[in-house]
């Protein structure tokens, strides 16, 4: 059986009719049934989530229990979301509002009395805190106008017609929902009364999420549309269960398409494949920058290098020595002409780079993994400068910092800084390399940022971080990143691949070489005097990050281990 990324659960037949509808999927026919029962299930694509669709054609707990569980057995999904109408709590719910499960309570479990009264053992299951996150984020931001047009576009009516003297004003709300067996007919039912918290009552969430909750890596979330309040006259209407359905299904179908981020299927179970060759035409394949700048150097200055001196771990001023020692060049001019070169060919490659080829692209919410650090390092980016070294096009400007107080944005090339401030006019140019930030003030910046740009060619990493400590304020903070794989398609298949390229070869990878690069960050920053060094791998790149002394004279600061040698010079 084939692997979807989520698992829908519809209990009733009516509520999949409208599900089928919003989805704008055909359920004419299934795909099958599920293993061992007469559940049938149906498949489609949500935005980029395959999904399979469970009708349970019924309602209960126990169904919902059964069904689920053997859908994930079958399909190994990374969602699980079960949609469709719920009895609300008068006190705390309107027709047509979206409940979101915060905590489902399990009110299969029942107590009777000797007096006759049967009251329930409630058992709470609470769904996994990163999609708790998520969904409480999108719903907070989330639009109910756009909510009740949606429904109103959708069905063809408005929802205020429906009940004449009962304006209907949909709104979304993250509560306790109760999941019992028995149906309640009672607005005024004593469930109410015994836990103030319960906003509505259906009868499969509990079954639902008590069998989602047994496999540690579904993610799963329960969204209902409130039906009725548990009134007999209410409760016939067929159009005010199809309108909460269309508001439960429709609050789910734009958080798939506009609010997985961080529990996005590919973000948390990202295919990976062992190779250690990239596909042919693949972004990176596609220009061959030792031999670009072995021809440039040969064709404009007379300089003849052999292939294997322009590998990735050799410095600028290294080349530069070796560019001069063929007596075409100085020093300095072999420099100036190596940064000219430089510039010209990250401009070739990258002045139109965007995502399609890149794992950023591949991986919503990659942005977060970024924001996660910063939050945890205590940093705001409303009172930070941020100096953004390597910022090229631009492209991380907006979803990184456009919060920022200030943002100041380095880069080889003057037309990579045009591009990126088109993309965020309020950024601060300075055309530079990482090793020479002389415009860039001591102790000015807060936080500096450079996002795989300590993997370019001719970088010279300890001079870098040597300008890196310079310009932080005392508990500044440093963050590096190393790209950790590629995007790779084979045969319209989409995977990516860990490991960089390996230097002097276009399409051959190591595996270990972003490790070894991230290694040799977090030497250089422990050599100069950096604290609190951190490294983590995460889904697209590996992140190192520091903090610089809050002490401008740390004992390992360029200025002190001056001063320590002038003071051996006079002892």
């Amino acid at each position: 059986m084939a692997q979807h990324d989520l698992l829908l659960v519809v209990p009733k037949a009516d509520e999949l009719a409208v599900v089928e509808r919003a989805l704008e999927a055909d359920f004419s026919a299934p795909a099958g049934e599920l293993l061992a029962t007469n559940v049938p299930f149906y498949e489609l694509q949500i935005a980029d989530v395959s999904t399979v669709v469970v009708a349970l054609e019924g309602q209960g707990n126990e169904r919902s229990s059964l069904a689920t569980n053997r859908a994930i057995e079958e399909f190994n999904p990374v969602l699980a979301f079960i949609v469709g109408t719920a009895i609300g709590n008068p006190s705390r719910c309107g027709l047509c509002d979206v409940v979101v499960s915060e905590l489902v309570h399990d009110l299969t479990q029942t107590v009777a009395h000797e007096d006759g009264r049967v009251t329930y053992r409630p058992h709470q299951i609470e769904p996994v805190s990163k999609i708790r996150r998520e969904m409480g984020r999108f719903l907070q931001d989330y639009d109910p106008n756009r909510l009740a047009t949606a429904v109103e576009s959708l069905l063809g009516l408005r929802l205020n017609d429906l009940l004449p003297d009962t304006p209907i004003r949909p709104k979304l709300s993250f509560e306790h929902i109760a999941s019992g067996n028995q149906l309640i007919k009672d607005p005024n039912a004593a469930i109410w009364t015994q836990d103030d918290r319960y906003s509505c009552y259906d009868m499969e969430s509990a079954g639902f999420a008590s069998a989602a909750q047994q496999h540690n890596e579904v993610y799963w979330m329960t969204i209902r549309g409130i039906s009725d309040f548990g009134d007999a006259d209410t409760k016939k209407s067929s159009e005010l269960r199809r309108a909460s359905t269309a508001a439960a299904i429709v609050f789910a179908r734009d958080f798939l398409h506009d609010g997985l981020r961080v529990c996005h299927p590919r973000t948390l179970r990202p295919p990976v494949e062992r190779s250690t060759t990239l596909a042919p035409g693949q972004f990176y394949t596609r220009m061959d920058g030792l031999g670009w700048f072995k021809d440039q150097l040969s064709e404009r200055h007379g300089i003849e290098i052999p292939h294997h001196y322009i590998g990735r771990d050799i410095t600028l001023d290294t080349f530069a020595a070796i560019c001069e020692r063929s007596g075409v060049v100085d020093h300095e001019a072999a420099v100036t002409a190596l940064n000219v070169l430089r510039s010209e060919y990250f401009d070739l490659k990258y002045r139109d780079y965007d995502y399609t080829d890149d794992i950023r692209g591949y991986i919503p919410g990659w942005a977060d993994e970024i924001h996660d650090i910063l939050r945890e390092l205590g940093v705001r980016l409303q009172n930070c400068t941020v100096l953004d070294v390597g910022v090229g096009n631009g492209l991380e400007l907006v979803p990184l910092f456009v919060d920022a107080k200030t943002i100041i944005g380095v880069d080889l090339s003057e037309d990579m800084l045009g591009r990126a401030s088109e993309r965020l006019p309020s950024m601060q140019k300075v055309c530079a390399p990482a090793e020479q930030l002389a415009t860039v003030a001591p102790g000015s910046v807060d936080l500096y940022v450079s996002l795989r740009a300590y993997m370019s060619r001719f970088f010279d990493m300890r001079k870098a971080i040597g300008e890196a400590y310079r310009v932080l304020k005392p508990g500044g903070y440093v963050l590096i990143s190393i790209a950790n794989g590629y995007l790779n398609k084979v045969d319209e298949e989409l995977s990516i691949v860990r490991g960089l390229k390996v230097s002097g070869t276009v399409d051959v990878l190591d595996e270990e070489e972003p490790h070894q690069k991230a290694a040799e960050v977090r030497q250089h920053l422990r050599d100069i005097g950096f604290e609190d060094i951190e490294y983590h791998s995460r889904t697209t790149d590996i992140y190192v990050w520091a903090r610089s002394p809050r002490s401008s004279h740390s004992p390992h600061s360029p200025e002190a281990i001056a001063d320590a040698e002038v003071e051996h010079a006079r002892n």
